[in-house]
């Protein structure tokens, strides 16, 4: 048995194959190629961007960002980063100096913070991890610097 238009079983019927539209056969203009392509690349590249920088920066912020990173992820690297801040803000040291600072840095006002203390928190990403860096304070009534304190924290899957 031959299959081809002239052996059509149902007479009348066009036959479909071998039938083109001429939409099928426009190609689609360059601008629309180099769209596709820029959202192809761009996307994800900015997605990422997006996920790394988070509430904070692209890395640690300068007060911790020392020759030295591997302190992040000792132990306990928020005696090592309080000993940074007493370092540079001592007891008795101006209050808004050391916010001052910190905002500079890109530190933000945290989700929840302690009602009696002032705080700013830092976040950045080294994939897979999310790190997190916070200062916290006490000061007197005059806005002297009673009590610093440094809190580092990380998240890997």
């Amino acid at each position: 048995m031959a299959f081809g238009p002239a052996s059509n079983p149902h007479p009348g019927a066009q036959a479909s194959y071998g039938v083109h539209s001429a939409a099928m056969n426009r190609k689609a203009p360059r601008w629309q190629w180099a769209l596709a392509i820029a959202t192809a690349v761009l996307l994800p590249v900015a997605l990422l961007v997006a996920c790394v920088a988070g509430r904070g920066g692209y890395g640690p912020p300068e007060i911790v960002n020392t020759a030295d990173r591997d302190w992040l992820h000792e132990k306990d690297p928020g005696k090592r980063l309080t000993a940074a801040l007493a370092a540079r803000f001592p007891v008795g040291s101006d209050a808004g100096a050391l916010e001052d600072e910190l905002l500079r840095e890109g530190f933000h006002a945290p989700d929840k913070a302690a009602p009696a203390d002032d705080a700013l928190e830092y976040r950045w990403s080294e994939l897979p991890c999310e790190n997190f860096v916070s200062v916290t304070w006490t000061a007197d009534a005059y806005r002297r610097l009673t009590v610093v304190t440094g809190f580092v924290s990380y998240v890997c899957p």
